[in-house]
């Protein structure tokens, strides 16, 4: 449960002389000057345990800042501005999706809650961020964004927009028309002169013409572009692994070996036999190389845990083989079995 849009005081903050309510915006010109509470003014959030926010963009795109000022944290799921068509491709292949098929901007109505690992799974990366008191939240424009409460707290935020914004804001689309509540038109004509956009932009804006503006915004500012691949392709081969957020297993054994510990890598080597640990190694330096030192320490980690687990009985750090014994009996097999490691290296 929310309690949005009452204007919190200026005298009231976590930080010494940071007042929102007194943060340039940009957006004094908006609507001929109307004050708009949580867009132009400052809005107090009040969330409790379990409560969350769905899925959405900010109205118009615009930025956004969100201060955390007392209690619980609050935990954020993002998607980059430029996966949001990718995402919005996405969500068109859930069982829900005739829900908002004709709507123009369903992203702003807030009435979509996914488990972040499901979109992760489609190839499009995902970023979390765990909000506490004193902590602010910078928001991009075209940042999808979506959250929880961890218990009762008190978050102030408002739009803002800066240079970055004018182009993305001539390409965004007006609140939806489908509800009363929805329904609301933002002037940003002067917002735009204010901010210093091309005029030639704005001719071609006003008419309804954004070709030249999508393509201009692609060249100088790819990271805001929203469209991260062309409409109709496979989104997923656009992605590249090292921009999606990394998944790990909770454990590196299994019933009858050792998995690696990427998330949504299936590779394994069996339990027995020459090298397990090297070999998983191996394969984590040629298959994950851009996670290659978290992969490889969490199957040192996964190793010496086995080891420790193991009582009196004890695992070879080059084949895994379990030992039994005199200690001098296990460091000799080692030793030995570590040599053949090396002369198998150097081959």
């Amino acid at each position: 449960m929310y309690i949005q849009n009452v204007s919190l005081p200026a005298s009231l903050g976590t930080t010494k002389g940071v007042s929102m309510a007194a943060m340039n915006h940009n957006l004094q010109s908006l609507n001929g000057g109307s004050v708009i509470n949580g867009i132009n003014s400052p809005s107090v959030y009040i969330g409790f345990e379990h409560s969350t926010f769905n899925c959405h963009i900010e109205d118009l795109s615009f930025c956004a800042i969100n201060r955390h000022i007392y209690g619980e944290a609050k935990v954020w799921f993002f998607i980059p501005p430029r996966f949001y068509n990718a995402f919005l491709q996405f969500i068109t292949t859930l069982p829900i999706a005739s829900l908002f098929k004709n709507l123009k901007c369903f992203m702003q109505h807030k009435q979509l809650w996914l488990d972040y690992r499901m979109v992760i799974q489609a190839g499009i990366p995902v970023f979390i961020i765990v909000q506490k008191p004193g902590d602010i939240v910078y928001l991009l424009p075209n940042t999808i964004h979506w959250g929880a409460n961890a218990g009762l707290n008190l978050n102030e935020a408002m739009n803002f927009v800066s240079k970055s914004w004018v182009l993305p804001g001539m390409l965004a689309s007006q609140r939806c028309k489908c509800h009363p509540a929805m329904n609301s038109f933002f002037d940003i004509k002067s917002t735009l002169v204010q901010l210093g956009a091309d005029q030639e932009h704005i001719s071609a804006w006003t008419i309804g013409n954004t070709q030249g503006i999508s393509v201009h915004l692609r060249s100088i500012a790819p990271l805001l572009y929203p469209d991260l691949c062309a409409a109709g392709s496979d989104y997923k081969a656009s992605v590249p692994e090292a921009s999606v957020a990394p998944v790990y297993k909770e454990t590196i054994k299994i019933k009858n070996g050792y998995q690696c510990p990427s998330g949504p890598c299936s590779h394994t080597v069996a339990y027995r036999g020459e090298g397990a640990k090297t070999s998983l190694l191996n394969h984590i330096r040629n298959v994950h190389k851009s996670d290659e030192v978290k992969l490889s320490a969490l199957v040192e980690a996964g190793f010496r845990k086995r080891s420790s687990e193991s009582g009196t009985h004890f695992e070879c750090r080059y084949c895994s083989e379990r030992l039994t014994g005199a200690k001098k009996r296990r460091e000799s097999h080692e030793e030995s079995c570590g040599q053949k490691q090396v002369k198998k290296m150097m081959k």
